[in-house]
């Protein structure tokens, strides 16, 4: 059924745009529309849209260079967010290593660095960042052995008892293993990005133009700035 909807919806998309023929483009677009909701144009301050397209442009940096499947990046609202930037592994995976999960946690702390990096500091914007990042450190820490303790946290959370985030942030040791994580993780993000700036700059510019980008467009553009 959810196959039916995905499809129904990439027709859509496609018969708006005047064409007969589906395209992998339309159906990034429908699974975007059905997992967050449909794209709005936002009536930015140029200062605001500058800000936002170097936000995503530093998570689709970022999860290029670490090898990930960046679908779209976006400054168009989708529910609540402002932007977007939608990426899967490179191949179909059922498990995640620490070493993997460290490096989505990079990902996630990527556009604070990319709005420290060209602006002096982060925005509200980073908080579902921040949020995402603290929610993989914990389960690093209480859930998956990659800390001094193999103790799993988890196995104290019984019906009532509060969930993993909540545990680990309750207790010192944990907390400050999985704040070291993130901090570790914000500051490989901005070495990278003070690295590869002008692909930054390159990609910012693009969403700021077109609003949108898609995968190919993506790697084209880090591709093309990264040779040269």
């Amino acid at each position: 059924m959810r196959i039916e909807r995905l499809m129904d919806e990439a027709l859509i998309i496609a018969v708006r745009d005047g064409r007969r023929a589906l395209t992998y483009d339309d159906v990034i677009q429908a699974q975007l529309i059905t997992e967050v909701g449909l794209a709005h144009e936002v009536g930015y301050h140029p200062d605001e849209r500058r800000r936002v397209a170097t936000h995503e442009a530093g998570h689709a940096l970022i999860a290029t260079l670490l090898g990930r499947e960046v679908r779209v990046a976006s400054i168009l609202r989708r529910g609540a967010s402002l932007g977007l930037v939608a990426h899967d592994d490179a191949e179909e995976r059922h498990l995640k290593t620490p070493s993997e999960l460290k490096d989505l946690i990079v990902i996630a702390m990527a556009g604070r660095a990319a709005e420290i990096q060209e602006f002096g500091e982060a925005s509200s914007g980073i908080a579902s960042d921040l949020a995402a990042a603290t929610t993989m450190a914990a389960q690093l820490v209480g859930l998956l052995g990659a800390a001094d303790s193999l103790l799993s946290l988890e196995a104290a959370i019984m019906p009532g008892a509060g969930n993993l985030v909540a545990k680990v942030l309750s207790h010192d040791p944990s907390r400050e293993q999985a704040d070291a994580m993130v901090k570790a993780a914000a500051d490989r993000a901005a070495c990278m990005l003070i690295e590869h700036r002008l692909t930054l700059i390159t990609l910012a510019q693009a969403l700021c133009d077109r609003d949108e980008l898609s995968s190919e467009e993506v790697h084209n553009l880090v591709d093309a700035a990264t040779v040269s």
